[in-house]
């Protein structure tokens, strides 16, 4: 089953001198990549250019406002004065080789346009943390980008709590064919509490403000900070009414 990339507005030309940055966003736990979807269409003036078609895609077809929404991953753009990102957001994750082949058409992009590759996700706790940390994990020629997102904040050392670590999803599969590629790569994992639901704003907010500080992208995050403080009030709700629980407090979750 082949992936194409089909465009209805041509890509932004190359500037001299800038950064060039392709980031990837999936459904994952606690819909922490698609939080910061909404944060980074809410604060970029993003550009929609197209569309990986594909016939192996998702059955269930979603309806908005009596609208039919196609299941798509789709490519957009946004630029600042120093930066061009590219990104990918995806409305669901593909599997098995599939995954693989559209991982493949995504890092052959990735070394067209001469971008560095950051895929997100987060780490599953069974607690939740008011400010998550978030971690990076490099391919082997991503020095630059391992200091520069080093220098925003993100963690290179994992720490014995974490253990083996295996993450699932595009967020991994296209990280390990942009290392077998040998390109600059980083998977950014984002703590969140470990849940399906859709609870993650806080780890969407960090790994925004990376993004921001390593890129200087703009942001607006009234909307998401106003429901941080609505997800905490809820958890803390809910702790109070339960019996206290003992037990680990170890990673259970990574995806």
């Amino acid at each position: 089953m082949s992936v194409t990339l089909r465009l209805i507005r041509q890509l932004p030309k190359p500037r001299q001198r800038e950064q060039r940055v392709l980031l990837t966003l999936y459904p994952g736990i606690a819909g922490v990549g698609l939080i910061l979807a909404d944060i980074l269409e809410e604060s970029l003036k993003l550009v929609e250019h197209g569309w990986l078609d594909t016939p192996a895609r998702p059955t269930e077809i979603p309806i908005l406002n009596e609208t039919i929404q196609p299941p798509r991953v789709r490519l957009f753009t946004a630029r600042t004065r120093t930066t061009t990102l590219y990104l990918f957001q995806g409305d669901y994750q593909p599997e098995g080789e599939h995954a693989w082949r559209m991982a493949d058409m995504i890092v052959r992009f990735a070394r067209d346009v001469d971008a560095g590759i950051i895929t997100t996700g987060g780490i599953g706790l069974p607690v939740y943390r008011d400010e998550p940390r978030v971690y990076g994990i490099p391919t082997s020629r991503a020095a630059r980008l391992r200091k520069r997102l080093a220098d925003a904040g993100v963690q290179f050392t994992l720490g014995e709590e974490i253990g083996l670590l295996k993450v699932y999803g595009m967020t991994g599969v296209i990280a390990a064919r942009a290392e077998e590629e040998g390109l600059p790569g980083v998977i950014l994992l984002a703590e969140t509490l470990a849940s399906a639901e859709r609870i993650g704003y806080a780890s969407a907010h960090q790994l925004a403000r990376v993004l921001s500080e390593a890129y200087g992208f703009p942001l607006k995050l009234g909307d998401v900070e106003k429901r941080i403080r609505e997800v905490r009030d809820a958890l803390h709700e809910q702790a109070m009414s339960e019996e206290e629980k003992g037990g680990s407090h170890g990673i259970t979750y990574i995806g």
